[in-house]
């Protein structure tokens, strides 16, 4: 919240020094520095509105929204400086700010959605790490409940190294081991109604499930 205060307070103290420097500089302000004006004038709304919108977020946030903010700011320098450049050069052919502007919208826009791209797919990888590491989490607690529970000393016993296994396995997923992991967490539910004398088979086959699917995580990697 402090940074994003702060940056608008910046954005917003340089757009008065600017303002000031071409009202109070003598000589005629000519219709082509008031359009340029303008323009600039845009560029600093934007720039407040995504210096707000950025920094007013978590740090992850703020990491991914970065870059583009940074890339905003380089184009307000720039489009500050042609704002300068129409307001000391009062017979700048119109044909050269046209060009010009064209070139620092054109660029802006661009560069935008090349870098709001960007961060969507970063977040969208994010999501698809998390989904892909709730399998062990949901594992880890699963067994971990199981084990609480049981009254039998062995039973109880071989859990813990189950446990122990599922603690230090691969926390990341892969595509191709949904079906694998969908029989270990199947069999990891009937452990919850199965009979005692039935619950040692069933963590040795999820032992050996585990064990291969550690395995492919290896050589999939």
């Amino acid at each position: 919240m402090k940074s994003s205060v702060a940056s608008i307070v910046t954005y917003a103290s340089l757009w008065a020094v600017v303002s000031i420097i071409i009202f109070v500089t003598p000589g005629k302000i000519s219709n082509l520095c008031g359009c340029v004006y303008a323009i600039t004038f845009a560029f600093y709304i934007i720039a407040l509105f995504f210096s707000y919108t950025t920094l007013n977020r978590s740090l992850k946030q703020v990491f991914y929204g970065t870059p583009t903010l940074l890339a905003i700011s380089a184009l307000l320098i720039i489009q500050t400086i042609f704002l300068f450049i129409t307001r000391f050069v009062p017979y700048l052919p119109h044909w050269i700010a046209i060009v010009v502007e064209t070139l620092i919208i054109g660029g802006g826009v661009v560069l935008a959605i090349l870098l709001l791209t960007s961060k969507s797919y970063l977040n969208e990888v994010d999501v698809q790490t998390k989904d892909k590491e709730n399998f062990i989490k949901l594992l880890f607690a699963e067994i971990t409940i199981e084990m609480q529970k049981e009254e039998k000393p062995e039973i109880k016993k071989q859990l813990e190294q189950l446990l122990s296994e599922v603690k230090y396995s691969d926390p990341i997923s892969d595509a191709s081991l949904k079906s694998l992991e969908e029989s270990i967490s199947c069999l990891t539910v009937s452990l919850k109604t199965s009979e005692p004398h039935l619950k040692m088979d069933i963590i040795k086959k999820i032992h050996l499930l585990l064990e291969e699917r550690n395995m492919k995580c290896k050589m999939l990697k």
